[in-house]
């Protein structure tokens, strides 16, 4: 979420340069506040500012889904990647985790020596 406030500020900002730093901390607070922020700045009426205020948010809301859609897209391909990798070649794959294992249990259990008998 803070990302998408972040997008949202920076828009905002890049929009209507006369709000300030305080002015943009108010989209945390949601449209209203935001939109009351904008009516003072500008001058716009109540609906003319909560109908800006609410296109911002809508664009905001359509990167961010966007940029969800492309990771969940990456994710899919690397996946099947690692995937085909493990199947074509498996001896490899039960070495290289082995290795990963190994390296972790040294990393994690070099607290020194401890008796379990």
């Amino acid at each position: 979420m803070g990302k998408n406030m972040d997008t949202v500020k920076e828009r905002a900002r890049a929009r209507w340069d006369k709000l300030t730093d305080e002015d943009l901390d108010t989209v945390k607070e949601g449209v209203g506040a935001f939109a009351s922020r904008l009516s003072e700045r500008y001058g716009f009426d109540g609906e003319e500012a909560r109908r800006q205020t609410e296109k911002l948010f809508d664009s905001a809301s359509e990167m961010a889904a966007s940029a969800y859609d492309r990771t969940i897209a990456g994710t899919t391909a690397a996946s099947s990647k690692v995937d085909a990798m493990v199947k074509e070649y498996p001896w490899r794959a039960l070495a290289g985790a082995l290795v990963v294992g190994v390296l972790a249990g040294l990393a994690l259990g070099s607290g020194g020596r401890r008796d379990y008998w």
